[in-house]
């Protein structure tokens, strides 16, 4: 692998999350994501792999992902669950957490 010579546009934290329910169950019948504009360059990546609404879904089965990059370390992880309790709001069942 080449080496890299410069140092990368930004050296930072990032926390990641996998959407896991946290039991067999089904998604809500709508689900609503607009509210994830609010994280703006906070939220780096999203991933709603199987995030159909009404569809059943299976226990620990990863729906999506997202990974936060927020200024200061200590907020990192504070970001990254209160999204997924939005998460969990939005879907209409308990996520791993």
């Amino acid at each position: 692998m080449p080496i890299r010579e410069e140092l990368p546009k930004y050296a930072g934290y990032v926390s990641a999350r996998n959407i896991m329910p946290d039991h067999d169950a089904a998604l809500a019948d709508s689900v609503d994501l607009s509210w994830l504009r609010e994280y703006g360059e906070q939220l780096i990546d999203y991933d709603p792999h199987r995030l159909n609404p009404g569809s059943p879904v299976r226990r620990r089965e990863i729906l999506g992902r997202y990974h936060v990059r927020p200024e200061p370390f200590a907020e990192a992880n504070t970001v990254a669950n209160a999204i997924l309790g939005h998460f969990e709001k939005s879907m209409g069942i308990a996520l791993v957490q």
